[in-house]
């Protein structure tokens, strides 16, 4: 038995050899085909610093002038790379290992939770950086938050932040290159407010570029903040002009819109009570040809009410006209009495009454007489006699002009006859006075009979 198997491994051995080895090519053969091994380059991967507190000393810091980030090439097996990214390397400096010239050598290595040990790194962008140490300097930067994530139909504020600056520590190259520091706070479309958030800090330039952070020290690395949440629903806001200008200018008020149809954000119990914003808007002494005012409304809204856009003003086109000065002469036949005590009669004593008139050039060319609708008041005249009225008009700006230039109407007050002594008899008498330019009577024939 012993002889047979010995036999049976030993007969044809180099075919059997050959046979071994055919199968272990077919074999790396068919792996290769399904699984090759391939290459892949991973870029943006930033060096951390490792034991900084070597040379970042409180007057001194170590300043770089290489990259921040490192790209490799790695190789591998198709399946064991295909879905690596730079996260699941880790780049980084020891300080501990920093030459006299201040050079510092770069490692990147494949996290340890990753079981791919069979990935290689074949390339490096980066192998050692290079600095030198500079004095440390210290800055305060501004701290903003800046809301992303807002769903739609809804405005975020915040309306709370534990620090509104902080302290920088770095270079003097590296502190003058942040503008200021920011709170990124991303809502992703949620309509509920958050209160404690801590939010980790970045840093941009004058142009909104980030500012890489690996030189610089922050009082504080994360801020927290409160974000208010709230529905946002278009209102009117109407202003109520309070407008005064320089002598011989007068506001064409017809050309302004007084109304604005703007954004609001409330709770929805406070949205639903409103239905307009009236808003007192005062300008005094205007005189150019056309005032474009940016107005203020935000301080005129009631509590825990926001103007959901960028900023809460509104702009007001005001254009301010020359006057213009139309000379009148009017018949007093066409002047309303009003008032005029039911024993009393009166008669103009002039036939015509003179004044100019001033307003808006263009409006002055088509007043008419009859549009001037002007009227004396006599409920003050009790007594007969020679009086002198104020004259008025219908038209407000007319009718200004008129009561501070005083024009006057003199006018003569009679009593009316008692028919009963001219008539003892009782009998009609044909040549009584049956006009006598009564209550919202116009003057006729000069109120007389």
């Amino acid at each position: 038995m012993k002889d047979k198997l010995k036999t049976m491994f030993t007969r044809n051995i180099g075919m059997k050899l050959v046979s071994v080895a055919i199968a272990f090519f077919v074999w790396i053969a068919i792996i290769n085909f399904s699984n090759p091994k391939v290459t892949k380059t991973i870029s943006g991967i930033p060096i951390a610093q490792r034991n900084a507190d070597l040379v970042n000393t409180e007057n001194k810091t170590y300043v770089t002038d290489s990259a921040k980030t490192v790209t490799i090439r790695i190789y591998g097996s198709r399946s064991d790379i295909q879905n690596i990214t730079e996260e699941d390397f880790e780049a980084y400096i020891d300080f501990r290992e920093m030459s006299s010239v201040y050079a510092v050598p770069v490692h990147v290595d494949l996290k340890k939770d990753k079981n791919q040990t069979d990935i290689e790194i074949t390339k490096q962008s980066l192998t050692m950086v290079t600095g030198k140490i500079e004095e440390s300097e210290e800055g305060r930067r501004d701290v903003k938050v800046q809301i992303s994530g807002v769903p739609e139909n809804y405005f975020a504020k915040c309306t709370y932040q534990s620090s509104y600056w902080l302290n920088v520590t770095g270079s003097n190259n590296a502190i003058n290159s942040i503008s200021n520091l920011v709170a990124n706070v991303d809502l992703k479309e949620s309509t509920e407010s958050v209160n404690a958030l801590d939010v980790t800090l970045t840093a941009v330039d004058r142009n909104g570029k980030e500012v890489d952070l690996t030189d610089v020290k922050l009082s504080q690395p994360t801020i927290e903040v409160n974000i208010l949440v709230l529905p946002v629903e278009n209102k009117n806001v109407v202003l109520v002009p309070e407008l005064t200008t320089i002598a011989g200018r007068v506001v064409n008020y017809d050309k302004i819109d007084w109304t604005r149809t703007v954004p609001l954000a409330a709770e929805r119990e406070v949205l639903d009570r409103i239905d307009q914003i009236v808003v007192t808007y005062k300008k005094t002494d205007l005189y150019e040809d056309v005032v474009e005012s940016a107005f203020s409304i935000g301080r005129f809204l009631p509590d825990n009410v926001y103007v959901a856009a960028a900023t809460d003003t509104i702009s007001i086109l005001i254009p301010v006209e020359k006057e213009g000065d139309k000379p009148f002469e009017v018949r007093t036949a066409t002047i309303t009495v009003r008032n005029l005590a039911e024993t009393l009669k009166y008669t103009f004593s002039n036939e015509t009454v003179s004044f100019s008139a001033r307003d808006l050039s263009d409006i002055l060319q088509e007043i008419t007489e009859s549009d001037l609708n002007l009227y004396v008041d006599l409920s003050d005249i009790t007594e007969p006699g020679l009086v002198e009225i104020q004259l008025r008009s219908q038209l407000p700006n007319v009718d200004d002009d008129l009561r501070e230039d005083g024009v006057k109407v003199p006018i003569l007050v009679e009593l009316i006859p008692d028919e009963t002594e001219n008539n003892p008899g009782g009998n009609d008498n044909p040549g009584g006075n049956d006009n006598q330019g009564g209550d919202n009577q116009p003057g006729g024939d000069n109120g007389e009979t």
